[in-house]
């Protein structure tokens, strides 16, 4: 929570950057969520600002005082981490990292 003599000064936007860097180079987390009350379009900005992916509506997700809202849910992806992509949906072109498939060699080695 931030207060109000702050609102606007680009506290939160600066915390999202710092835990990122944080979580994604320091600890090699694989991804980050943000979830925000629906109704509170601050917070929406700044997911979005931070180029987080808007994973959509979740009902009753949150309690602010007592009271449950539904929320967003938006989710920042670390680039480096390993990611298993279906291959009969991507085009060879399209791959990041190419695919190492076992060779014979690899093969006998693990008989």
């Amino acid at each position: 929570m931030v207060h109000e003599s702050h609102l606007g000064q680009g506290v939160v936007p600066e915390a999202v950057r710092q835990i990122h860097d944080f979580a994604f180079k320091k600890i090699r987390l694989f991804s980050l969520e943000i979830v925000v009350a629906e109704t509170n379009f601050a917070s929406r900005r700044v997911a979005e600002k931070a180029k987080a992916i808007d994973e959509g509506p979740q009902q009753a997700r949150i309690r602010i005082p007592r009271v449950s809202h539904d929320a967003l849910m938006y989710a920042l992806i670390n680039p480096k981490a390993n990611r298993y992509i279906e291959r009969s949906n991507v085009n060879e072109y399209q791959l990041k990292k190419p695919t190492v498939f076992a060779t014979s060699k690899y093969r006998q080695l693990t008989r």
